[in-house]
């Protein structure tokens, strides 16, 4: 990744963003109550898409076909990597 989102790739230039490059290109000209009600939306659909891609990936750990018990360290992986892009947060309060 280069700076501000730019990435050359076969030969060209595509934009390829990461989440705060993007978030920050849609709220740039925004201002106060403005600013940060845009920015709590777009940080909720960030999260929205965090909990289903992690729910996806949970359901088809368990989904996964077992013939001799190999896909146990298979599914485990998935559930892991569900659980670093959704961690269960408990209510500090």
């Amino acid at each position: 990744m280069t700076a501000f989102g730019w990435r050359r790739e076969g030969g060209e230039w595509l934009w390829r963003p990461d989440i705060k490059t993007q978030m920050a290109e849609i709220t740039g000209g925004l201002y106060g109550e403005e600013y940060e009600d845009r920015q709590r939306e777009l940080e909720e659909l960030v999260a929205a898409v965090r909990r289903e891609w992690a729910a996806k990936l949970r359901d088809a750990a368990s989904d996964l076909p077992d013939p001799m018990g190999r896909h146990f360290y298979t599914g485990t992986g998935m559930i892991h990597a569900a659980d670093l892009i959704d961690p269960d947060v408990e209510d500090p309060k």
